[in-house]
């Protein structure tokens, strides 16, 4: 019962192509000592292994963990370090180069195979199996479909599936089959880096006679593959994997906490195993009754020098811990045998008897919920039916209230009655009188409307000046497209020569042919049409005219087959304006006025149109209020959209990426077309953002 230290040796992983060959450490294999070259600072070791050293030298160093195991103590073996230092490789290894935990279990059956052939005292042994994983800080059962378990306090495998192995091939097939549900994920420096802790445990029973005495030793090897450690700054992990690293750091740093506080004890001093579900499982092993070997794997590459120089202080104070290994042997004689399996049977006879018992209480406690319910609703019932008799006295005397008031009211409506056919006589003479006003007052407006625009005709004609186009005020055709009088065909109208052909101007400069003029409509708050003049230097340049109707022209120069148009753009200034003619041959073309254009001709943009489902309206919840969102997909690649937001106080959307550009933003609005189809109107203004990518659904 002696205690004895923690036994920790240092393995350094060779170099990989991936790092370059500057090194951090220095190695003294014959004192077993690691220096770090930046500082100075020497860490000692039980053993050191070099790079090269073969899993054979590894696993005959924990040979003697292995061999108190079978003799009945419990023994630990786990290997710790940063990710990708070569923990699982020294435990587990590989079909051409086997790890600690299959050569164990090899040598543990081979051991106790020979020696129940050479002992001739009744030796009986008995060897099963478990495997756990601590995944983000939760405990599953690699043995049992990987189901999620709960540790007690008390005993930490009760609740693990324990399977009863009777060779090490049939172990290593069913661990094996285990460890492939582990979880493990590839990162930066690791293609197959664990993601959780693996405890596997073999637990031993032997027996033997010896006179009347019955001996039994239960012992357990644990082997553990800790997770490794990670820095952020040297992998690229997903966000899931960034939360596995922040779990597995978590349980590492509780397990330096548990032996900074074994090493260093306070009075009344309570070890704070419980704060991980690694602790927990390990606590025998780390002071209490357990010998254990800690093996800490090793990057020499000064790239990891901060995690190497970590791994050593952890070595160096685990190394500090002491233990107690106590022998696990219980001795029984053959009448305590007999007493203990009758004690057990009338245990058991007790447990079903309680068992029975308890299921009868169960009845009578439902039996008498049953009466109480019953008791409550009779209590309930005469309650009502009180309050029911009470409520019928209070109706009778409403009732008979209202009947009186009924009463009332009846002859009140009839009186009303009379007084509504009389308003209604004096409502039908008045609106006899208010529609001989109207027409007489419509009569009059007509006569002055008259007058004013004969007046307005004159003075504009005497002056030479001209109103530009206004959408509330009534449009004046220049006198520039004809004589003056007026015509009821258009046979005075001036033809198109003949050897002008389209796709160029004739010889006179207010002739306009096809392709240097476009029709379309547009829309603003309305569908208005639109004629776009293009010039003859540049087609991407245009001046836009607005479509007047018939009903807003001056009387006197509307013809009912004349398209008339304004300048849009050209204010304070005289009407420049454009006619669409068609010549003998049928061929349209358009007649400019003379007046000259005050404005500047634009870029050619006109407004798109676009149908569902190239835009798609949906609802935003953002900072406690709808806002509602209208998403305009390219017509080409669906998974690409600009996002706009409606306007407030408005029922227009400006594009939410163009605000930052000096607020130069796209904007759309939604209407219906022309045929009464819903559509949506994207503004001429272009884009200053890239569209966005669809994100797809999860």
């Amino acid at each position: 019962m002696a205690q004895e230290n923690v036994n920790v040796v240092a393995r350094i992983r060779p170099l990989s192509n991936e790092t370059s060959d500057e090194t951090c450490i220095e190695i003294d294999p014959v004192s077993s000592t690691i220096t770090l070259t930046t500082n100075g600072k020497e860490f000692n070791m039980d053993k050191v292994f070099e790079q090269n050293a073969p899993q054979e030298e590894i696993f005959g160093y924990v040979q003697p963990i292995i061999a108190a195991v079978k003799n009945g103590l419990h023994g630990t073996i786990f290997a710790y370090g940063q990710t990708g230092s070569g923990k699982t490789h020294t435990m587990i290894g590989n079909d051409e180069n086997l790890g600690i935990i299959p050569r164990a279990i090899e040598m543990i059956f081979n051991a106790l195979n020979e020696e129940s052939k050479n002992r001739n005292d009744n030796f009986n042994f008995n060897i099963s199996c478990t495997a756990l994983q601590i995944y983000c800080e939760k405990t599953y059962d690699l043995l049992n479909g990987n189901e999620k378990i709960e540790i007690p306090i008390s005993d930490i495998f009760k609740n693990a599936k324990e399977v009863e192995v009777n060779s090490s091939n049939e172990c290593m097939k069913i661990i094996k089959c285990g460890l492939e549900q582990r979880k493990v994920s590839g990162t930066s420096m690791n293609e197959t880096s664990s993601r959780s802790h693996a405890i596997l445990t073999l637990t031993l029973k032997t027996e033997y006679f010896k006179g009347n005495e019955k001996h039994e030793r239960i012992s357990r090897l644990n082997m553990v593959d800790l997770a490794g450690s990670e820095k952020r700054k040297h992998t690229n992990n997903s966000k899931t994997q960034n939360l596995e690293s922040a779990n597995i750091n978590k349980s590492l740093l509780t397990l330096g906490k548990v032996i900074r506080e074994i090493i260093n004890p306070v009075k009344n001093q309570v070890i704070p195993y419980r704060d991980s579900k690694l602790t927990m499982i390990l606590r025998d092993s780390l002071g209490g009754n357990s010998k254990t070997t800690v093996i800490v794997n090793i990057h020499s590459n000064s790239k990891y020098f901060t995690e190497t120089s970590s791994t050593l202080d952890f070595a160096v104070n685990v190394k500090k811990v002491k233990n107690t290994a106590i022998l696990q042997e219980f001795i029984t004689s053959k009448e305590t045998i007999t007493l203990k399996v009758e004690v057990q049977r009338l245990g058991e006879e007790n447990d079903k008897l309680k068992t029975e018992l308890a299921k009868e209480k169960e009845k009578v406690v439902q039996l008498q919920t049953i009466v109480d319910e019953k008791d409550n609703k009779i209590n309930t019932l005469e309650k009502k039916s009180f309050e029911l008799e009470e409520d019928k006295s209070k109706l009778e005397l409403e009732l008979k209230k209202a009947n009186q008031k009924q009463k009332k009211c009846e002859a009140e409506i009839e009186k009303m009655k009379q007084m509504i056919n009389g308003l209604q006589n004096d409502n039908k003479q008045l609106k006899e009188k208010v529609q001989e006003l109207e027409i007489k007052n419509d009569e009059m407006k007509n006569q002055r409307n008259a007058d004013d625009n004969y007046e307005r005709l004159e003075k504009d004609i005497d002056s030479g000046d001209f109103d530009y186009f206004d959408e509330n005020e009534v449009p004046v055709i220049p006198t520039d497209f004809s004589s003056g009088e007026e015509s009821d065909s258009e046979e005075n109208e001036m033809p198109v020569p003949m050897h002008a052909s389209p796709g160029s101007t004739s010889n006179q400069s207010n002739i306009i042919c096809a392709p240097h003029y476009r029709i379309g409509t547009e829309y603003h708050g309305k569908w208005v049409k639109h004629l776009y003049i293009f010039d003859t230097d540049d087609t991407d340049l245009c001046y836009n005219y607005t479509f007047v109707p018939k009903e807003n022209t001056f009387y006197a120069f509307s013809k009912s087959s004349m398209n008339y148009f304004v300048c849009y753009k050209c204010k304070n200034a005289p009407t420049v304006s454009a006619i669409i003619h068609s010549n003998e041959n049928g061929e349209e073309y358009v007649k400019l006025s003379e007046n000259e254009h005050v404005c500047e001709p634009q870029k050619y943009e006109p407004h798109v149109i676009i149908y569902e489902p190239d835009y798609k309206l949906y609802i935003n919840q953002s900072r406690n209020k709808k806002v509602q969102r209208l998403l305009v997909f390219n017509s080409n690649d669906k998974t690409l959209y600009y996002d706009y937001t409606l306007i407030s106080g408005g029922n227009s959307y400006r594009c939410n990426s163009c605000l930052n550009n000096h607020n130069i933003y796209a904007r759309a609005k939604l209407a219906t077309d022309e045929n009464g189809k819903k559509c949506c109107v994207l503004y001429a203004q272009a884009h200053q953002c890239q569209p966005r990518k669809l994100k797809p659904a999860k």
